[in-house]
C-alpha cells in the first residue's frame, strides 16, 4: 500500500484514538505526530485534516495538564 496510502493514515489515527482511550497518551501522541508528519509530506495544504489532528493532540495535552504543549 505504501506509507502515504489513506488506509495507513486512517490506521495511524485509529491507533492513536485507541491509545488515548486506554490511557496511553504518550503512544497516542506518537501516532498522531507520525500521521501529521506524513500528512505534511503528502499534502501540506490540507489544513482541515491537519487542524483535526492538532485538535485531538491538544485534548491529550490538556488531559496531561501540559498547558504549554496544548497551546503549541
Amino acid at each position: 500500500m505504501g506509507t502515504d496510502h489513506p488506509a495507513v493514515m486512517g490506521t495511524l489515527e485509529s491507533l492513536a484514538h485507541a491509545c488515548s482511550l486506554s490511557g496511553h497518551e504518550d503512544h497516542a501522541l506518537k501516532y498522531y505526530n507520525e500521521g501529521l508528519e506524513r500528512l505534511y509530506e503528502l499534502d501540506e495544504d490540507n489544513r482541515e485534516h491537519q487542524a483535526s489532528i492538532m485538535f485531538k493532540m491538544s485534548r491529550i495535552h490538556g488531559n496531561l495538564q501540559d498547558i504549554e504543549a496544548q497551546l503549541e
